[in-house]
């Protein structure tokens, strides 16, 4: 459930970037980050971080349908990370979270 205010929800900072898809852009670079070799400090660091952004992110109202689509991106993205095929109810939580995905996508109009 999403507990920042629309207003706040609106305008991330000055510019016209909202909070969702600023926080979708940091969670996006940090899950990137965590990925490459560095220092067991600075790694850590940025796991803390990577997990701060995303509950920022899920606590961060959607207004549009694309806003909602980026968010189901950083889910699927993270179920993916971690799936076991093998394990059906994973494998159902993944693929009902692509269904949404697409679901938003379609209704948005994006048709592509």
């Amino acid at each position: 459930m999403s507990t920042a205010s629309p207003d706040r929800a609106k305008r991330a900072n000055d510019s016209d970037v909202t909070l969702v898809e600023e926080l979708c852009r940091r969670v996006t670079a940090l899950s990137r980050a965590v990925r490459m070799p560095t220092s067991d400090r600075r790694k850590n660091r940025q796991l803390d971080e990577l997990a701060e952004a995303t509950l920022l992110l899920a606590g961060a109202p959607a207004l549009t349908f694309g806003e909602v689509a980026a968010k189901l991106i950083v889910l699927c993205g993270r179920l993916r990370e971690d799936l076991h095929p093998e394990i059906r109810g994973e494998l159902i939580d993944y693929l009902l979270a692509e269904s949404a995905m697409e679901d938003c996508r379609i209704l948005s109009g994006d048709r592509e």
